[in-house]
């Protein structure tokens, strides 16, 4: 599927409207945003399949860099998230940056995209609500993403169990 500029601004415009997540477009097309002092990128790592040895889709990654260009861990990043509050909010920025990203360029295959384990305590219903409103906006099958849930935020078997079901 091509996409025009036009409807990659479009797009772009829907979400500034339909959010508050401070995105733009950086001079080389790609979508950033800003938290903190921190400019968000995405960069994306092929999924294989093992029995066919073909790419299936590509896992997401946040990049973070400070507004003087260091480079920072997303570890940094995320220990900038003190509180549930900046947690959520830090996560839905960085999904819509990576679906952006993902499903504005000649991407195929599903993005896989990981949920940080605090998340899941964090969010108590509607887990994945507004990322799916923001694949709507851009008119993305939810079935071409793919949520890991990551071994460490398994403490609990009811927690996750809940997760998932809302997550559906």
């Amino acid at each position: 599927m091509s996409v025009s500029v036009n409807e990659r601004k479009d797009e772009l415009a829907r979400i500034q409207e339909a959010t508050d997540y401070p995105v733009q477009r950086s001079e080389d097309g790609w979508i950033v945003g800003h938290f903190f002092n921190c400019w968000l990128s995405s960069v994306f790592q092929p999924v294989f399949d093992v029995s066919t040895r073909k790419v299936i889709g590509h896992a997401a990654y946040i990049r973070s860099a400070t507004d003087g260009t260091s480079v920072l861990s997303p570890w940094k990043v995320f220990a900038l998230t003190e509180g549930d509050a900046l947690l959520v909010r830090f996560d839905r920025l960085c999904r819509a940056i990576h679906a952006l990203n993902y499903f504005g360029s000649a991407s195929y295959g599903n993005l896989f995209v990981k949920v940080q384990p605090r998340l899941l305590e964090s969010v108590k219903d509607d887990h994945g609500r507004a990322f799916e409103r923001i694949l709507s906006i851009i008119g993305v099958e939810t079935s071409r993403v793919v949520i890991e849930i990551q071994p460490e935020g398994n403490r609990e078997t009811k927690m996750p169990k809940h997760a998932i079901r809302n997550y559906r």
